[in-house]
C-alpha cells in the first residue's frame, strides 16, 4: 500500500465517522432536548457521548440504567441501533457498498459474508429475543406492541458488539441470556 492510499483510507474512515456520529448526534439532540425536556446543553453531551459510544460499538451509557429509561423511545433506540450497526459493519464494507450499492456480485467474499450474516442476525435475533420475552413482565411484557418489537430490535443489534440495554438484563429469559451470549460469541463484521 502506498503513503497515498493510506491517506485516503484515513481520509474516508475520518469523514464516514464523523457524518455517522454527527447525523447520529443531531437526531438523539432533538430527542433527549424537545423529546424529553433535558436543557440544551446537556442534551448535546448526552447526544455527542451516546453516538460516538454507538458509532464505535463500546455501549456505554451515561445512566445508571443503560437506556432502560428510554425504552418507550422508538425514535432513539433505532438510531443507537442504527449507530451500532453501521460501526459495526466496518469501513471496508461500507467502501464496497457505496462503490456497487447494487451489484452484490462485485462485492469480495468478506463484504457478501458480513452483509449477509449481519442481516440474518439481526431479522432472527429481533425475533427469537421478542419471542423469548412477549409475556415476561420484567422486561418487554407489558409494553405495548410496537414498543416490544422496536426492544427485540434493539436488543438483538446491540448484544453481539455493544453493552446498551433498553430493558433490565437482569430480569431476562434464560434463553434470552442465551441468544445474547450466541449472538456475543459470533460478534461484528470489521
Amino acid at each position: 500500500m502506498r503513503l497515498g492510499d493510506v491517506k485516503r483510507l484515513v481520509i474516508g474512515v475520518v469523514a464516514m465517522t464523523l457524518a455517522v456520529e454527527a447525523a447520529t448526534t443531531l437526531v438523539l439532540l432533538a430527542r433527549f432536548w424537545l423529546g424529553h425536556g433535558e436543557p440544551f446543553c446537556r442534551a448535546l453531551w448526552l447526544a455527542a457521548f451516546h453516538s460516538v459510544s454507538a458509532f464505535n460499538n463500546a455501549g456505554f451509557a451515561l445512566f445508571s440504567d443503560s437506556l432502560v429509561g428510554y425504552r418507550t423511545d422508538a425514535v432513539l433506540l433505532v438510531v443507537v441501533a442504527l449507530a451500532v450497526i453501521v460501526g459495526g459493519l466496518g469501513y471496508p464494507v461500507w467502501r464496497q457498498l457505496a462503490a456497487a450499492p447494487r451489484r452484490p456480485r462485485s462485492w469480495d467474499l468478506h463484504t457478501k459474508v458480513t452483509v449477509l450474516t449481519t442481516a440474518g442476525l439481526l431479522a432472527s435475533g429481533s425475533l427469537l429475543f421478542t419471542w423469548f420475552e412477549w409475556s415476561n413482565p420484567r422486561t418487554i411484557g407489558p409494553l405495548p406492541i410496537g414498543h416490544s418489537v422496536v426492544n427485540g430490535f434493539f436488543q438483538s443489534a446491540v448484544a453481539r458488539t455493544a453493552g446498551f440495554a433498553s430493558v433490565d438484563v437482569g430480569g431476562l429469559e434464560d434463553t434470552s441470556h442465551l441468544l445474547g451470549m450466541i449472538l456475543m460469541f459470533i460478534g461484528g463484521g470489521r
